[in-house]
């Protein structure tokens, strides 16, 4: 998720989940935003190229691969 920059300050993201964590969202309107959610999402990926898939994929694989990489290092 990307936030605006005037979230990047610590004392507004703070403001912005204590907001978002004092919103009341029943279970219907919950699989509404779901399924809103998933649909833009297959949207945007429509709309990608194949490399710029491959692209988001391998740096995904990259970032992934450095945390396992990371968590084994500090764990032995």
């Amino acid at each position: 998720v990307n936030l605006q920059k005037k979230y990047l300050c610590e004392n507004h993201a703070d403001k912005l989940i204590k907001t978002a964590c004092s919103m009341k969202i029943n279970a219907k309107k919950l699989k509404r935003y779901e399924k809103e959610y998933l649909f833009y999402r297959a949207e945007e990926e429509q709309k990608e190229t194949p490399l710029q898939r491959l692209e988001g994929e391998n740096k995904r694989l990259t970032k992934t691969n450095k945390q396992t990489d990371f968590n084994h290092y500090f764990q032995n």
